[in-house]
């Protein structure tokens, strides 16, 4: 049961557990855009968003589809990981986490089905949307 509600600066949002801490641990590099460890514990899940082609989940065992963002979203494991995956416009979205049949895949489809997007806006695109248009008068 998400009970909390993360909202990362880079444009997205998620609910997840009480007693679970997030830490940013996004990388100095141009490629994520974040980066973040939720944690109970030693047991951690990883949720990255960053510019890439492929997650490297590919070639791995399919065991799921969901949503994410309104994305659609595959689930592989690998060995004893679970990963949630969607790829869109050169970005991936990948949540990491044990694939423990219980607990942390619980928090990963809680964090899998409450991510949302931030609506795209443009600072110009309000200011024309609002813009009244008369017609010019010509004086012969």
């Amino acid at each position: 049961k998400g009970d909390l509600v993360y909202k990362d600066e880079s444009g997205f949002s998620f609910s997840y557990s009480k007693g679970i801490k997030v830490t940013d641990i996004t990388p100095e590099s141009d490629e994520y855009y974040s980066r973040l460890k939720l944690a109970k514990g030693n047991e951690f899940l990883t949720i990255s968003v960053k510019d890439a082609k492929t997650s490297g989940y590919e070639d791995s065992s399919l065991v799921g589809a969901v949503s994410l963002a309104g994305m659609p979203a595959k689930q592989y494991a690998k060995g004893e990981k679970l990963a949630t995956v969607a790829v869109d416009s050169g970005v991936v979205y990948l949540i990491e986490g044990l694939k423990d049949g219980g607990y942390w895949e619980d928090v990963q489809n809680t964090v899998a089905l409450s991510f949302t997007l931030a609506e795209k806006t443009s600072s110009s695109g309000s200011a024309v949307d609002n813009a009244i248009y008369e017609e010019e008068e010509v004086i012969e």
